[in-house]
């Protein structure tokens, strides 16, 4: 009796694993969320506007400043939480660092003869 209740309780419990590890397994950690779509990047209330589109995991876009017109971006990296990208322009490369949280990053940009700022963007559109 007592063997065939130690049995019971071991099915039972390899059970509980397999339906406890089953959501688990169905997830796709490979896949890194899409960031395509029109930003809208605001440093100390203006900047302009960001549009990136993702094909797998390569990312491009452009950003609208301004007097600056539209500018590419280049070296962009995405890891599915951390955006990376630089800008070239008179008088120099600013570069780009943020955390991407949904549709909203927060991070930092620096360039020539500017200290590290912070900025926001929000999506506007994908």
């Amino acid at each position: 009796m007592m063997a065939r209740r130690a049995m019971g309780w071991t099915l039972a419990m390899a059970a509980l694993a397999v339906i406890a590890a089953q959501p688990l397994a169905a997830q796709d950690h490979g896949a890194i969320p899409d960031v395509s779509g029109e930003w809208e990047l605001s440093v100390m209330g203006g900047f302009g506007l960001l549009e990136l589109t993702m094909d797998g995991h390569d990312i491009s876009g452009f950003i609208t400043m301004g007097d600056h017109g539209k500018i590419a971006l280049h070296s962009a990296e995405f890891d599915g939480h951390e955006l990376y990208f630089e800008l070239t322009f008179e008088p120099g490369t600013m570069v780009f660092l943020s955390t991407v949280d949904g549709d909203e990053y927060i991070g930092e940009m620096s360039g020539p003869g500017m200290p590290a700022t912070e900025f926001v963007a929000k999506r506007e559109s994908r």
